[in-house]
């Protein structure tokens, strides 16, 4: 069984990748979060996916060397704000992992602006946060239950999520930047997944 997720030992491997891997893997974790988007746009009528794909799509562009202007980084963001839905107005489950996956796009494009572990963990935590609020309301858990975070840290969702966090790492520490393939691979499995971190499809 994977371990609880903790940020002061994720931070060390974080600071041990290069500038290169921490945008992949934090580009990975937002990738895993923009399907949550996409079903709440779609069950609320509300959103603008096409702003946080934009913010994913500038980071792929960085990471294959691509120049991004700061006009287009500041374009995106503001229109990644827009898109950020206000908690106080929706009332579903799906809220909370939309506002999650805004906030993991901004934080793609912050990272554009300046190379910041500390960027990378808050986003390696935020897809921590979706499947933990996701698998409370699924699971029906309330705060009394003395079990509460052992169900939600066995919950096959989170284990998922760890694993993977865990398994993006390893491959991260091990890549060869020099090699021209190497972004076309990471692309290749982990950008627009069919699934998000919550189990929920992707639509388009």
């Amino acid at each position: 069984m994977e371990e609880p997720f903790n940020a002061d030992s994720l931070r060390p491997k974080i600071d041990d990748l290069t500038a290169g891997s921490r945008l992949a893997f934090l580009l990975s974790c937002a990738e895993r979060l923009f399907p949550n988007y996409m079903a709440f746009t779609t069950h609320h009528a509300w959103g603008k996916p096409d702003a946080l794909q934009e913010a994913l799509d500038l980071g792929w562009k960085s990471l294959e060397g691509q120049t991004v202007t700061k006009v287009e980084i500041a374009n995106a963001m503001s229109r990644c704000e827009a898109a950020t839905p206000d908690m106080d107005a929706f009332g579903s489950e799906l809220a909370s992992a939309a506002l999650d996956a805004a906030v993991g796009c901004a934080l793609v494009l912050e990272l554009l602006i300046g190379d910041d572990s500390s960027k990378v963990l808050e986003g390696a935590s935020q897809t921590i946060d979706t499947v933990d609020m996701y698998v409370q309301e699924l699971e029906q858990l309330v705060p009394q239950d003395p079990l509460r975070e052992r169900k939600i840290l066995r919950h096959p969702l989170m284990q998922d999520e760890l694993k993977r966090q865990r398994e993006d790492l390893d491959v991260l520490s091990q890549v060869d930047w020099s090699q021209q393939h190497v972004v076309a691979d990471l692309a290749r499995r982990w950008r627009r997944p069919a699934i998000s971190n919550i189990g929920l499809a992707r639509t388009e």
